[in-house]
């Protein structure tokens, strides 16, 4: 069973490589990126045809991921060689730039020059006044701290 889905994904791929190669148009919008356009292209000439039958449901059980990829997805893949991503790849991706963000928050609050107690970190707004962002839980701008 495994290798009739990869030969089905397979003969996806070159069939809309193949499409793609005849048309100028098509060659030009996966050059700029416009999966859109590429996408609206393989919905109308290549899905639900009666040689092969193939439509967005089954080119996702061929390509055996553990979520609902998009059609998007699907052609980067095939035109840009980009690997579909797991959902651990994505939770590990989303973590990563939330990991990101939170460190760049805790810098920039650190350098705070307020040495106002009552207007600086105050438990109950989580904001230090002087940068405006918000800190995590406890006086981690360096201001005094109020109790």
């Amino acid at each position: 069973m495994r290798v009739d889905l990869e030969a089905f994904s397979r003969s996806f791929e070159s069939r809309a490589e193949e499409a793609i190669r005849e048309s100028a148009e098509l060659t030009a919008a996966v050059a700029g990126e416009d999966w859109q356009a590429v996408g609206t292209f393989v919905k109308e000439n290549l899905f639900n045809r009666p040689s092969e039958y193939w439509n967005l449901s089954k080119l996702q059980d061929a390509y055996d991921v553990d979520r609902r990829v998009s059609l998007t997805e699907i052609l980067r893949k095939i035109f840009q060689g980009q690997a579909l991503k797991t959902r651990a790849d994505l939770v590990e991706e989303q973590f990563q730039q939330f990991w990101a963000v939170s460190r760049s928050t805790v810098r920039s609050t650190k350098n705070c020059t307020n040495s106002s107690p009552p207007t600086c970190f105050t438990m109950t707004s989580g904001r230090c006044s002087t940068k405006n962002n918000l800190v995590a839980s406890g006086p981690i701008c360096g201001c005094p701290s109020r109790i």
